[in-house]
């Protein structure tokens, strides 16, 4: 997640997943935005503008859905409001989620991942929301590019504790959306060895995003049954199964 691209389309399908599924279970879920700057990215980083997609403010379709959300996410069309710290304190979001919001660079992921751990401890529902995904199976990437991933091994660790867990997976520009959640079902079974047992929901947003849930068994009906719900009633939004 990049604090400039704070309040677009992902933001507002984001939030609006997480108050559903907030209010659904009576809980509160623990949000790592795996913030990053596109600094430590270098130059091609700082050029992009793919995440300025807005545009959905200027029609009915989300005042529909949720007016304070869309309210909300429209303050941040400024580029000037779009300071993390400030949308943390202000948002009526900290009424579905607490946020754990050290940025993540190259150089201190070890540290960071031990924090990331702590915070997780209070929560029995985690949404991690990287830039891109999970990191891509056979792909050589660098260190310094890592930062837009969750590590096959970091997911598997937090597994093991027991939580239920969704990350934010964005669509590959060169591959259909079934064939990229094929792949990444085969992965995380393969490199993480856990089984994928729920639907996947795909944001039908430009370009689409995908949460995939992982969980214990025990809670895997009472999640689809949500999930069931929540597809019904929120426009551009259904379930993939593979």
């Amino acid at each position: 997640m990049q604090e400039r691209y704070l309040g677009d389309i992902h933001d507002f399908y984001k939030f609006l997943f997480i108050k559903q599924l907030s209010t659904y279970f009576n809980i509160k879920i623990g949000l790592n935005w795996y913030l990053i700057n596109p600094r430590d990215l270098g130059v091609k980083e700082l050029l992009l503008n793919d995440g300025e997609k807005r545009t959905y403010l200027k029609d009915n379709h989300a005042r529909k859905i949720d007016l304070k959300l869309h309210n909300e996410m429209e303050t941040l069309k400024s580029k000037k409001n779009r300071i993390l710290g400030d949308f943390v304190k202000q948002t009526h979001i900290v009424k579905y989620a607490d946020f754990f919001s050290k940025t993540l660079t190259p150089f201190n992921r070890k540290a960071w991942l031990k924090s990331s751990f702590e915070f997780y401890k209070k929560y029995e529902f985690i949404f991690l929301d990287p830039d891109n995904g999970l990191e891509p199976p056979k792909a050589k990437i660098s260190d310094k590019k890592k930062i837009k991933y969750i590590l096959n091994g970091e997911l598997k660790k937090l597994f093991k504790l027991g939580k239920t867990i969704c990350f934010c997976q964005f669509q590959a520009f060169n591959l259909p959306h079934k064939i990229l959640l094929e792949k990444k079902r085969k992965q995380l079974f393969d490199l993480c060895g856990i089984r994928l047992k729920l639907p996947i929901l795909r944001n039908r947003v430009a370009p689409n995003t995908f949460y995939i849930i992982i969980t214990p068994d025990k809670n895997i009906n009472k999640i689809e049954a949500f999930l069931l719900k929540y597809v019904d009633s929120i426009p551009k939004t259904e379930l993939v199964y593979i």
